[in-house]
């Protein structure tokens, strides 16, 4: 995967994909530099010394190179980068403009993770409570996003068009893997449907797997992706036993089942457990799908509704 021959002294040119405070990244390398007169989208050139992201000093522990690898990144450099070109494409040329338009809200940083699964800004101190708690998993970009989505879409007949949509938001997020699952997943369901092949769920889900891990073997090292396929696999599986008219027991169902078939994951990733999380995900997962993720929408579409959904938040 690694090119010796890039590594050293050199330089490189591309679009910018994605952009922090203190990074940039153009193809398969993140650049740390001033990224303060950087504009998404837009083309830079930038030299220096290229080299190789760290991996895990100890073993088992996390590793940043396998990391990075997971999301097709294998440099890493250190230096300043100048703009050659700003004409950016009407996909970042959108992107800028709904970042700039959420960042300049009061509730910014809770709207950027729900509808973007961006949580930079929020604190760490509140995102580890989150793990610790076991409800980080309602930050991601996930299923949950796709049926609001297609639920909101209900109107439209065709569903290839709801399926365009889907990838038009794909697009704009960047393909996280859990969401790439997500809307992968609709489409292969759809095809299923429309062509009268009547394959199981659950191998549909097992090709679309295999599929992803052919076309990135990395990703088996980003926690997103192993959460998400490994949860929604075995809901699939008992998604007969799931389905209770009671919507309280039917979600202890669902938080049982994804508590203890991801004990194995987070003992490995977090070296802890916390047995409450079942009944943490009894509140806090109607709590995030009907009222914190709908209004996270409705507040980025009507910013009038800004302050009160800061408050609630």
């Amino acid at each position: 995967t690694y090119d010796e021959n890039r590594l050293g002294n050199n330089s490189i040119s591309g679009t910018v994909k994605n952009i922090d405070d203190k990074s940039i990244t153009i193809k398969d390398t993140i650049i740390y530099t001033d990224t303060s007169n950087i504009l998404l989208g837009s083309k830079v050139t930038c030299t220096g010394e290229v080299r190789l992201p760290s991996s895990n000093t100890n073993f088992n522990l996390f590793n940043y190179q396998n990391y990075l690898a997971s999301q097709k990144i294998y440099y890493i450099m250190n230096e300043n980068c100048y703009e050659s070109s700003s004409n950016a494409t009407i996909i970042y040329r959108i992107k800028s403009v709904l970042l700039n338009k959420i960042d300049e809200m009061k509730s910014g940083r809770y709207i950027k993770a729900f509808v973007l699964g961006d949580t930079d800004d929020i604190s760490d101190e509140v995102n580890g409570n989150y793990r610790i708690n076991g409800i980080s998993h309602l930050f991601s970009i996930s299923g949950m996003h796709v049926s609001f989505i297609i639920g909101l879409l209900s109107f439209i007949k065709r569903k290839e068009l709801i399926a365009l949509i889907l990838l038009f938001y794909l697009i704009i997020l960047g393909f996280p893997p859990s969401m790439t699952r997500a809307i992968a997943f609709y489409i292969v369901l759809l095809i299923n449907k429309k062509l009268k092949l009547n394959i199981k769920r659950v191998y549909l889900f097992i090709y679309l797997t295999i599929f992803m891990l052919l076309y990135n073997p990395y990703y088996v090292y980003n926690i997103g992706f192993v959460y998400s396929y490994t949860i929604s696999f075995f809901l699939l599986l008992f998604s007969e036993y799931l389905i209770d008219k009671n919507y309280l027991k039917s979600t202890f169902k669902v938080s049982m089942i994804i508590f203890i078939i991801t004990i194995p994951i987070n003992i490995q990733n977090n070296f802890y457990l916390n047995f409450i999380t079942p009944f943490l995900n009894l509140l806090f997962i109607p709590l995030v799908s009907f009222i914190l993720f709908p209004l996270a929408f409705i507040t980025l579409i009507f910013p009038l509704f800004d302050n009160g959904y800061n408050l609630i938040c």
